[in-house]
């Protein structure tokens, strides 16, 4: 008996041993992405039911010096739609609606209500205009509450993209239809719904709806710019925009706990669950994205809103679950979040590697200001501040530009490269490429 349990120690002590090298070496992945300024915030990694790593990084708000901790919150943007979707699922399940019903039945004039089911809203195959394509409404003040109806308008008069159930496109607006289905179908506030059927039952205490109306000492300040480049607040936008598509927040612990929920059938159905991870059109699901990784299906997304950025990675067949929130534009959690995946399974990856600079003098700098012109939609202006090249894309903020070369220039948060071109004619720069996930485009300096 004693050298079974000598075996048994032996064994528990050689697991405990890999879970901290694994621990250990997520945790120097994340910093690689600190130090480069690619991530602050908390991330949370699990494996059947493990915890191997949960951990803040950067601070919830610089003016205040306050850090960001493992109970910071954040809002989590586009990972909202999974909870609108199990929404749906559960009124399902009471026999309230389902999701083969056709929009006539809820809105009966909206147009081609008779051709769109709740299947096509929630997967993105309704062919419905996506109001986040509209530049004039996503260049405006943001901050103000509107209706939902006025939401609505944004996109009803819109003509279909393509006949419904033919193929996949990202649409807000179908995910802004559910919530007025949602509404209709109950008599209650989306909000009333949510705290009622998933976050109250699964005890998700610090996860809600309207981050602005929140009152919690661990809200997280949005930043669209973050680092050494300096601070810059992002501003608000207003929860009746975001509506059913993006306007929850959470902690990465209690994302943890949603996790949890969907292993396992107690939460939803098994049907439920299976309608939830079929990869439709696209590759999409019910508020899930759904591929492979490793072999095994994967069911993640992503979240992107002013200020803040969002993942969450699972491999429901392991019981794996990567959760990383951000309070910063210049955060990469996407990409973080596959290193994590990496390391778990014992895959080849590789680290970002932070670009060098050169520091060019003020007279080199002063050629390249000014203000080009890609398109009609598109300029960037380039200025001289403090011996120190920014640039301001139209309806952006601006970003530090760096320099690799004499003409060659980058931002250190985002893959975007400048290379400025003399005339031949004249001598100065007039023309700059710009070039991003390897694409490129041409301006020209107007002024």
């Amino acid at each position: 008996m004693k050298k079974i349990t000598i075996a048994f120690l032996n064994l528990f002590l050689y697991f405990n041993a890999i879970s901290q090298s694994i621990s250990a070496e997520l945790d120097a992945a994340v910093i690689t992405f600190v130090k480069q300024e690619k991530f602050t915030g908390t991330i949370l990694v699990a494996r059947k039911g493990e915890i191997l790593l949960h951990k803040a990084y950067g601070q919830k708000n610089d003016e205040a010096g306050q850090p960001n901790t493992v109970n910071s919150i954040y809002q989590i943007a586009s990972l909202a739609k999974q909870f609108t979707a199990a929404v749906i699922l559960k009124l399902q399940e009471q026999g309230k609606l389902s999701v083969k019903d056709k929009v006539s039945k809820y809105y009966p004039g909206y147009p081609n209500c008779d051709k769109i089911t709740i299947h096509h809203l929630l997967s993105h195959t309704s062919g419905i205009y996506n109001y986040s394509d509209n530049k004039a409404f996503m260049a405006g003040d943001q901050s103000q509450p509107v209706t939902l109806d006025s939401m609505i308008r944004l996109f009803n008069n819109q003509p279909l993209v393509f006949e419904p159930g033919s193929r996949f496109s990202y649409s807000n607006s179908g995910y802004t239809l559910l919530g007025y289905t949602i509404e209709k179908v109950t008599g209650k506030s989306y909000q009333h719904v949510l705290n009622k059927l998933i976050l109250k039952p699964l005890h998700l205490r610090h996860s809600g709806y309207d981050y602005l109306a929140l009152k919690d000492s661990n809200k997280t300040t949005g930043y669209l710019q973050y680092g050494s480049g300096g601070f810059t607040k992002a501003n608000p936008v207003h929860p009746s925009i975001l509506y059913t598509t993006g306007a929850l927040y959470s902690t990465t612990g209690d994302l943890y706990k949603w996790h949890q929920a969907l292993m396992g059938n107690r939460f939803l159905s098994a049907a439920s669950i299976q309608l939830l991870y079929t990869p439709y059109s696209g590759r999409y699901g019910y508020g899930w994205q759904i591929d492979s990784l490793y072999n095994k299906k994967r069911v993640s997304h992503s979240g992107n809103v002013a200020g803040f950025k969002s993942h969450i990675n699972r491999i429901p067949e392991d019981d794996i679950c990567v959760i990383i929130l951000s309070n910063s534009m210049n955060s990469q959690p996407g990409q973080l979040s596959m290193i994590c995946m990496a390391i778990l399974y014992q895959q080849p990856y590789q680290l970002p590697v932070e670009k060098k600079y050169i520091k060019l003098n003020d007279d080199i700098l002063r050629q390249y200001t000014g203000l080009y012109l890609f398109n009609p939609q598109l300029s960037m202006a380039f200025t001289l501040d403090k011996h120190q090249l920014f640039v301001q894309p139209s309806n952006q903020p601006r970003f530090e530009v760096f320099a690799e070369t004499e003409t060659m220039f980058f931002i250190k948060d985002f893959d975007m490269q400048f290379e400025f071109r003399k005339n031949s004619v004249t001598g100065e720069y007039d023309e700059i490429i710009f070039i991003r996930n390897k694409q490129s485009m041409t301006g020209k300096k107007t002024k």
